[in-house]
Formats: C-alpha cells, sequence, structure tokens
C-alpha cells in the first residue's frame, strides 16, 4: 500500500473507550507522520476531541439525526462527497460503524474481525486476546502494518 495522505478514524462509542482510544490516534500519528488524520466521534461523547491529540477535521455522528444502519451509510456517503480518505480505521466492532466505513469508500478500510464486518472493511484481523482496551487498539495497528509497537501513553491534553 502506498503511504497514505488522507485518514479517518472512527472512535469508539463509549466514554471510556474513546479516552483509550487517544493512544491509538497517536499511533497512528506516530506511523504516518505526514498524513492528515480526522476523526469521527458519536454525539454526545465528541467534548472530549478537544482533548485528543492534534488532528484534522471532526465529523459527530449522531444516532438520532442517522438512525439504524441506513443512517450510519447515509452518514459515510455525506463524508465521501467531502474528501477521498485513502485508509479508515474503524475501532467499533459494530455492523453500523463498518456499513458507514463501507460507504466512506476509502482506498483501504481496517476494523476488527467480528460477524460480517470482514464483507464491509477490506482488512480484518482478530482483536487480541485478554489484552487492555488501549493494547487491543494499538495491536489493530501493529497487525495492520506488520510492525510490533508500544502502545502510547493515554492521556487527554
Amino acid at each position: 500500500m502506498h503511504e497514505p495522505k488522507t485518514i479517518l478514524i472512527r472512535l469508539p462509542n463509549w466514554l471510556g473507550d474513546m479516552v483509550m482510544a487517544s493512544s491509538f490516534v497517536k499511533a497512528v500519528q506516530e506511523q504516518y507522520p505526514s498524513a492528515n488524520i480526522d476523526l469521527i466521534a458519536k454525539k454526545d461523547i465528541q467534548f472530549l476531541l478537544e482533548h485528543f491529540p492534534p488532528h484534522g477535521k471532526q465529523y459527530i455522528f449522531s444516532k438520532q439525526d442517522y438512525k439504524g444502519l441506513k443512517g450510519a451509510k447515509r452518514f459515510g456517503r455525506e463524508i465521501r462527497k467531502e474528501i477521498n480518505y485513502d485508509l479508515f480505521f474503524c475501532l467499533p466492532e459494530s455492523l453500523s460503524s463498518a456499513a458507514m466505513g463501507k460507504k466512506i469508500k476509502a482506498r483501504t478500510s481496517v476494523g476488527f474481525r467480528k460477524g460480517i464486518n470482514f464483507l464491509l472493511l477490506n482488512k480484518t484481523y482478530k482483536r487480541k486476546k485478554h489484552a487492555h482496551r488501549v493494547e487491543e487498539y494499538v495491536d489493530l495497528l501493529s497487525q495492520f502494518t506488520g510492525k510490533e509497537m508500544v502502545p502510547p501513553e493515554v492521556s487527554l491534553n
């Protein structure tokens, strides 16, 4: 795969998991220092983004405004109209998040292998067992890149 210029990360839906994902965002920045990294956060926990590592655009996903699987797909199509992403990381294991990623149509989409997500994302990997959530997320990046990584510290600025 060529070096991605544009990366989009679908952050987890739960507050604690989103905090743990800050380490993943740092790891992606370290791996792809020249890439523009944008983030998708769920409405009602998007306030955490102001404390995240520096990033580009923020997309706020409202389950009230984008109901169900059709709504997630529509949200993905709307993002696609704005920018063509080279790389999409899907941290939630949900079908709707993977379907959103499918409609974003990034050149490469990466996530955990669960249910039928392997049909919607073109690179899926097993979740690391018996690991802290921070390690699980960074291990996804490690499996994708083929490089061993030490998770960066979790911190909100």
